[in-house]
């Protein structure tokens, strides 16, 4: 479990003193990819923004989105929706108390890509 290496699981950690703390190391060398599965976000957009009554959500990309996720601040579902493809369609917001949400985007190969909406 300590080393050079990094192992990826569940570890428990069972002090045998009165403290419970853990420090650890990380050293990364290297790149990582960039998975562009949108055109830098203007192939989906959630306007306006901040919005009152409806929001719309318009999508031209090329990878199928299924459906998105409403979550409110606190991160509780306020709504779950299907979407089509390369089209538009309209939320009636006005039922919904002031503040942020986060629209979470699902697409058929588990990608997901998020949208902050400010509701007055």
């Amino acid at each position: 479990m300590f080393g050079d290496e990094v192992e990826i699981g569940n570890f428990t950690l069972n002090p045998t003193n009165n403290y419970d703390n853990f420090i650890t190391k990380l050293q990364w060398s290297g790149t990582t990819g960039e998975n562009k599965l949108f055109d830098d976000n203007n192939d989906l957009l959630v306007f306006p923004n901040p919005a009152t009554e409806v929001i719309s959500i318009s999508y031209s990309g090329q990878e199928d989105i299924l459906f998105f996720d409403m979550f409110d601040r606190y991160g509780g579902r306020v709504s779950k929706r299907s979407i089509v493809n390369n089209g538009q369609i309209n939320i009636d917001i006005s039922n919904l108390t002031s503040g942020i949400y986060i629209f979470n985007f699902y697409t058929k190969t588990s990608k997901v890509l998020s949208k902050k909406i400010i509701i007055k």
